[in-house]
């Protein structure tokens, strides 16, 4: 049996407060029963619970944030630039991006900053992948 205590923050659960519990059934690893509590639950945000813009469509938007032409030209030339400065493997992608704030933030930037872009482009590009729901929880 898992319970996740939905009332659970840093500090702990909160006494009498609501708890989920799930029984997993059917056969395992092992001859005996296990029971385990599930302290914590972490999702990955990108691709898992809300649905990402394409690559042209992020560029988009944030050409469009900022009050510039998005025409579908401009549009492919930075996607263009910023895949080039990403590069293969792609550092946007690279293990250990999504796991820490900071480092998500330096490796993003780095790559605008290695596609050439302005730094107004840059920033808008970074809030519309990574701060603002723009996708299918969020504004359109």
């Amino acid at each position: 049996m898992f319970t996740f205590d939905r009332s659970a923050s840093a500090g702990g659960s909160v006494p009498g407060k609501s708890r989920t519990e799930v029984t997993l059934v059917g056969g395992g690893i092992g001859a005996g029963a296990v029971e385990e509590s599930l302290r914590s639950v972490v999702f990955d945000w990108r691709s898992t619970l809300v649905t990402s813009l394409l690559p042209h469509e992020w560029v988009g938007v944030a050409l469009q944030r900022l009050g510039r032409d998005h025409d579908q030209d401009l549009v492919t030339e930075v996607w263009a630039r910023i895949a080039a400065a990403a590069g293969d493997p792609d550092r946007l992608d690279a293990p250990g991006v999504d796991t820490d704030a900071a480092r998500h933030r330096e490796v993003y930037h780095g790559v605008f900053a290695d596609a050439g872009l302005d730094a107004d482009l840059a920033e808008a590009l970074y809030t519309v992948e990574s701060v603002e729901l723009v996708g299918s929880f969020g504004p359109q």
